[in-house]
């Protein structure tokens, strides 16, 4: 067997050339040799409508690449990057996906019956984007506890913010898979093992999940219908938490929090609704400033004109959720659901912060759904909006002066009057659309 091409870029003319060869080989006698790849860089080359069964292309990178209504049935892809890759359509039966990355790659229709897309490990990133070593021996627990060695680095399969609608997962091992922000909306995981996955933020809706394992399995800021669960293991399984005495109980916390706020941390105590259900609640005006709201269900609650600047907010679920004129500087809003919530007139800009060594702190909205979401007129200055999916959202005089939109989804945005002025503009979809 022919030793595989390594550390290779590729471009379109030549990565064709070893397609064609790929397809005729498969076509030929079972014992033709077929190129195998390792640790190549194929980003953004189209592989589209190509017959790809048995394809080895272990640790290879295909970022924004096109493999769509390819079939990859038992391929070989373990460790490879398919950050925003387009995948619809795509034949993965029995694949080996263990350790890839599929961070927002586009999934729709695809079918991964039977496919490995748990843990993967071997292979370290090193800067360049390439591997350092790629014959890392894989060591037991056992063998690296008695000659005191490091553990074995280990990469759970990325999946956030994935595109899986109606795709077929079923008899698939996601175990321990990050879906957070996945959109698997009436996908097929019947019999799948979902042990340890996370689905924060996930849009379940219409999936099939009956006789899935779903032991340890978080859905807090989930999108689903109990009813969904039937049949399922669900033994330890993470749900949100409800606060029955919230009216009772909120005004102590605020209190508390406010002199935690004004003693810079010596007395009282931190706002902290971890994980807990606030759906519909209004708190507008107050200061929430640090305040914690980690995977939090927000939905369609208020928080118009409130001072909120370093609060946490990330990985909630804020569907239709108000920040009219709230202070987010500097706030944390990584991978939440903002879908349809409204953030007219807010300032989410860098929060400046003096002292011995004074800094500029940006808000955060990497890899967050603001689909549909409101920023007319909102300060946006220096946000990091890197990976968050913008389709459809206004932002009409809005300023995004300085601010970071790499691989960010802009597909019929509204940008009518907006600042770019400095603006890291990478890899934006749909830009060229939005502002015409």
């Amino acid at each position: 067997m022919a030793a595989p091409l390594q550390r290779r870029v590729f471009d379109q003319a030549t990565l064709n050339h070893f397609l064609d060869l790929y397809e005729r080989s498969s076509r030929g006698p079972a014992f033709a040799e077929r190129p195998s790849f390792l640790a190549c860089d194929f980003s953004g080359l189209d592989f589209s409508g190509r017959d790809l069964t048995n394809f080895s292309a272990i640790g290879c990178r295909f970022v924004n690449a096109d493999l769509s209504r390819s079939n990859l049935s038992f391929a070989n892809l373990y460790a490879a990057d398919l950050r925003g890759a387009i995948l619809k359509n795509v034949e993965f039966t029995r694949a080996d996906l263990r350790g890839a990355c599929l961070r927002s790659a586009d999934l729709g229709g695809a079918n991964l019956q039977e496919a490995s897309l748990e843990r993967g490990a071997l292979f370290f990133a090193s800067i360049d984007g390439g591997f350092r070593d790629t014959a890392v021996p894989v060591k037991s627990a056992y063998y690296r506890q008695i000659h005191h060695l490091a553990p074995e680095p280990i990469r759970d399969t990325d999946m956030r913010g994935v595109i899986l609608e109606h795709a077929d997962i079923s008899d698939s091992d996601l175990s321990f898979t990050d879906l957070t922000g996945a959109n698997l909306t009436g996908a097929n995981l019947t019999r799948s093992n979902l042990t340890g996955a996370r689905f924060f933020g996930a849009n379940l809706t219409g999936a099939k999940l009956q006789g899935a394992k779903l032991r340890q399995t978080n859905f807090v800021t989930a999108i689903y219908d109990s009813a969904q669960f039937k049949d399922c293991d669900i033994s330890g399984t993470v749900f949100p938490r409800e606060m029955p005495d919230f009216d009772s109980e909120f005004p102590r916390r605020l209190a508390r929090h406010t002199r935690w706020v004004q003693s810079l941390g010596s007395e009282g105590e931190r706002l902290d609704f971890t994980m807990i259900d606030l759906r519909g609640k209004k708190f507008d005006g107050l200061d929430l400033s640090a305040a914690v709201f980690t995977l939090s269900l927000l939905d369609e609650a208020s928080f118009a004109g409130c001072y909120m600047a370093m609060a946490e907010l990330n990985g909630v679920s804020a569907r239709k959720a108000h920040f009219d004129k709230a202070d987010l500087r500097g706030s944390n809003l990584t991978r939440g659901n903002f879908t349809l919530a409204s953030f007219q007139g807010a300032n989410l800009g860098m929060m400046d912060i003096a002292g011995m060594h004074p800094m500029s702190v940006p808000t955060r909205l990497t890899q967050s759904c603001i689909m549909a979401a409101n920023f007319d007129n909102a300060v946006l200055t220096g946000a990091d909006l890197e990976l968050a999916d913008a389709t459809e959202a206004r932002f009409t005089s809005a300023n995004l002066a300085g601010a970071v939109l790499i691989n960010t989804y802009c597909y019929g945005a509204n940008f009518r009057g907006t600042n770019f002025d400095n603006a890291v503009l990478t890899h934006v979809r749909g830009l060229e659309f939005s502002l015409t």
